[in-house]
């Protein structure tokens, strides 16, 4: 008889152990190395997405838009239809530095409509992060009204623009992209339009020379479609004009802005820079589908 007790005992305290376990989850998608954790919270599925499309992947372009979406939540605590969602976001480096940091991502001060169950937090993948290296992204989403949290982790490496060509030759810049200054957007798909303000990106440029605390680069840029028709030539955009080193931490580029016109797919855009007190230069190639 007390073997049959102790037998029930054992029995109800597993079933107890498994309920217990109910509202928690883990999950993990090795194509993205996306992970989720849920205490409380649950989401049918976490996946990632650029404005126009899934992704499937985890690496990415130096100035790519990526959403990372959380379909379906549930487990907040609803009062009047209403639940209280808070989602924060930590991007570090492989080297463990913290780069990014938001303690909330939603607007939920006035709480948010039960109808929503899809949520998603939003990465800029470009300063303070650089291509090349590789980084790790922590979601924390918690209820405000309640105990419940859920946890994703992804692991992600930045790539310099494909569509880019750069030949250094002394002259070295630590990220090269195109950045439309109307939409304020890096390019990563080599499509523009008619009318856009574009600048060609050097950043983070070194092997320069300082004469007196001043630099004199120069700067052209040549512009053709793809049948060899010229846009634009401007030999040297800088005119020999002298520049301190804290203009140059901001940026050094070429500037352009396609006119409505009849022109050839793709346009080659073509920037040089060089040093007018020594032989250092660097040259970026891009091509564009101007629409």
């Amino acid at each position: 008889m007390k073997h049959y007790v102790l037998g029930i005992a054992i029995l109800a305290f597993l079933i107890f152990a498994t309920a217990c376990k109910f509202d928690k989850s883990v999950s993990k998608n090795f194509n993205t190395s996306i992970s989720t954790e849920g205490d409380g919270l649950s989401a049918d599925e976490v996946y990632l997405s650029t404005d126009s499309e899934r992704l499937d992947d985890n690496v990415f372009i130096y100035g790519q838009k990526i959403y990372t979406n959380f379909e379906n939540m549930d487990g907040f605590t609803v009062e009047n239809g209403t639940y209280y969602a808070k989602m924060g976001v930590e991007v570090t480096s492989d080297s463990g530095e913290v780069v990014m940091q938001s303690d909330n991502l939603l607007d939920s001060s006035k709480g948010l409509d039960v109808s929503l169950k899809t949520l998603y937090g939003e990465l800029i993948l470009a300063q303070p992060m650089h291509s090349g290296k590789k980084y790790t992204a922590s979601y924390n989403i918690s209820d405000e009204r309640g105990e419940g949290t859920f946890k994703s982790t992804m692991d992600f490496e930045i790539l310099p623009n494909p569509d880019i060509t750069v030949k250094e030759s002394g002259l070295k810049a630590q990220e090269v992209y195109i950045f439309n200054t109307d939409s304020k957007t890096v390019i990563t798909n080599s499509e523009t339009e008619f009318g856009d303000n574009l600048q060609f990106q050097f950043e983070g440029l070194q092997g320069y020379t300082v004469v007196n605390g001043f630099v004199a680069l120069g700067l052209s840029i040549k512009v053709e479609d793809a049948k060899g028709k010229q846009i634009l030539y401007n030999k040297n955009a800088f005119e020999n004009t002298l520049i301190t080193e804290a203009q140059i931490a901001q940026g050094v580029g070429g500037t352009l802005v396609f006119s409505k016109g009849k022109l050839s797919n793709p346009v080659i855009w073509e920037v040089e820079i060089w040093d007018m007190n020594s032989d250092a230069s660097l040259k970026g190639t891009t091509h564009l589908n101007v629409n």
